[in-house]
């Protein structure tokens, strides 16, 4: 975690070449996320991941993502509060659209896509005041879910952009629709 701002800026260097991060054909995103998961009991908190997109034709693209961060659970003890601690990661496959603005500047994109949650609950033992104490086992436990986002995204040196992507994940399960919003650094490889 804490190298995480360090390859940040890495990835941010100028980096030689005569062309837009978006121009690539392929392309490495480090980012930072926002993301809530209502059916995991978690609450809401950021991520840290990389995706890599592959472009195939005009304005269409392929992206793969991978995101990981701690998260707690908050609950009610006699007396107060207290947390337990856990952790989230996701993986998600989606196809993104540009519709308006062109791979050399500005560009705003479509996509959709799905993917797979996976959460995990560290054992620990909770006070309960006068009743003692519970002990509460370590957990995992994973769904799909589909999303649709968009995907607005500036050069800001000769192979590296910046975009910002919110995005609406719906859980193939029927639970509420959750929310994420992701920016980081798209830098051109090849």
């Amino acid at each position: 975690m804490r190298l995480t701002p360090f390859a940040l800026i890495l990835c941010a260097l100028p980096l030689p070449g005569r062309s837009c991060a978006q121009e690539h054909a392929l392309t490495l995103s480090p980012f930072l996320s926002y993301d809530r998961y209502q059916g995991s009991g978690f609450d809401a908190g950021f991520d840290y991941g990389a995706a890599a997109a592959l472009r195939l034709a005009g304005g269409l693209s392929i992206r793969a993502e991978a995101a990981f961060g701690p998260r707690t659970i908050t609950y009610d003890v006699p007396g107060g509060t207290q947390f337990l601690t856990g952790r989230i990661s996701q993986v998600s496959l989606s196809a993104e659209y540009r519709l308006i603005g062109s791979a050399a500047g500005t560009a705003v994109s479509l996509s959709v896509g799905g993917g797979r949650i996976g959460t995990t609950v560290d054992e620990t033992t909770v006070s309960l005041g006068a009743l003692g104490t519970l002990a509460i086992p370590a957990r995992t436990a994973a769904h799909g879910f589909a999303e649709a986002g968009m995907t607005a995204c500036t050069p800001i040196s000769r192979n590296v952009g910046m975009y910002i992507r919110p995005a609406l994940r719906s859980g193939l399960t029927g639970a509420a629709a959750d929310i994420s919003l992701e920016g980081g650094f798209r830098v051109g490889l090849f």
